[in-house]
């Protein structure tokens, strides 16, 4: 048998529907299982072992319609026995559609619905014991789980034996006689929608360095972003200065991931890095965006991965508000999220995780 699974769009939902992959070699132990992602996430799944083919979806085929269609007859050859569509966008519903799988599955929209043969609406409610964005992942295999085997409802990143010993000698590299834990800082969101402003970014640095006396702080960067983290580092006092550690940039996804599974913690702005130390079993603590559902991505779990919204502080701002509105004013929004409202909540994180 075998199987197609698509997910475009950033690294937190392509890490997110790698338990798809997981769960199917749960259901069909034989099948082989290939993956489309956008060819910038494809580092989140190397050394997977329930995946045995990555297909890269290139920029390319967005803007030239011959490249496009070329890679969708390449898909039909494969003849596929199950798609499972986990994007639902425009260009996952053309591989579907060119699949012409005998089995094809997505989440229900009215328009597209005639593409597949099984549509499975998105649950909205709160998730008691894992995020909405797995809960819903899982769901689109519940038809064919016929025998009801046990799904897992967490992602896993996965390190060859070199990359364990080359990230054990980083941060060797990394930590001084001073220093005997390493916490990294997302000091920048994916966009500016989903960055924490940098004056308050400062001051949970320094907050940070106030609670903890053996870390240092490794503020996660690629290198043609590191003005903006300037921006941030010089807005902290001296002593925190001291304690942070500009001396590393990742050059590659894969070699953040590798930094970040000996780190003892990550802090900061949600996303893919946030995701990424969860599927690494590394504490989290992240500050999500005021127009981003934190349900559908987090539940507090073993005072290990923690997370604060806007919404937890102020829910009257979200009555009768829609993304769209959220989104408009997320600016605003944020200049109220200040850090006072949780640095408590970070203290007793930092505390619990021995940090």
């Amino acid at each position: 048998m075998k199987i197609l699974v698509i997910q475009q769009k950033m690294i937190g939902d392509v890490l997110a529907s790698t338990i798809i992959c997981q769960n199917l070699k749960r259901i069909y132990p034989t099948a082989n299982i290939h993956y489309v992602v956008n060819s910038n996430t494809l580092a989140v799944l190397e050394n997977n072992p329930y995946i045995d083919k990555a297909i890269p979806f290139l920029k390319e085929y967005q803007s030239n319609k011959k490249v496009l269609l070329n890679f969708l007859w390449s898909i039909k050859k494969q003849k596929y026995d199950i798609v499972i569509d986990a994007y639902g966008k425009l260009e996952s519903n053309l591989i579907s559609f060119f699949s012409k799988a005998e089995i094809k599955i997505s989440q229900y929209k009215w328009y597209t619905s005639w593409i597949y043969t099984e549509t499975v609406k998105e649950d909205l409610g709160f998730g008691p014991s894992f995020p909405l964005a797995y809960k819903n992942r899982n769901n689109l295999l519940q038809s064919l789980n016929k025998n009801h085997v046990a799904l897992i409802s967490r992602p896993t990143l996965h390190l060859s034996e070199s990359e364990r010993l080359l990230a054990q000698n980083l941060k060797k590299d990394l930590l001084s006689k001073l220093y005997s834990t390493l916490i990294m800082v997302t000091i920048l969101g994916s966009d500016q929608l989903k960055t924490y402003p940098a004056k308050y970014m400062a001051s949970i640095l320094d907050e940070i360095c106030m609670a903890t006396k053996n870390a240092s702080l490794l503020l996660n960067f690629m290198p043609e972003e590191k003005n903006k983290v300037l921006k941030v580092y010089n807005l902290c006092n001296e002593h925190t200065k001291t304690r942070i550690n500009l001396g590393y940039s990742a050059s590659s996804l894969r070699d953040l991931i590798v930094i970040l599974s000996v780190c003892d913690a990550v802090i900061g702005n949600e996303g893919g890095v946030i995701n990424m130390a969860k599927a690494l079993n590394i504490s989290t603590f992240a500050i999500f965006s005021p127009w981003i559902r934190k349900d559908a991505w987090h539940i507090d779990f073993e005072d290990r991965e923690i997370a604060v919204h806007l919404k937890d502080y102020f829910p009257q701002y979200y009555a009768n508000k829609t993304e769209k509105e959220l989104k408009k004013y997320v600016q605003k929004k944020y200049a109220d999220f200040i850090p006072t409202l949780f640095l408590e909540k970070l203290k007793k994180f930092l505390k619990t995780n021995g940090l």
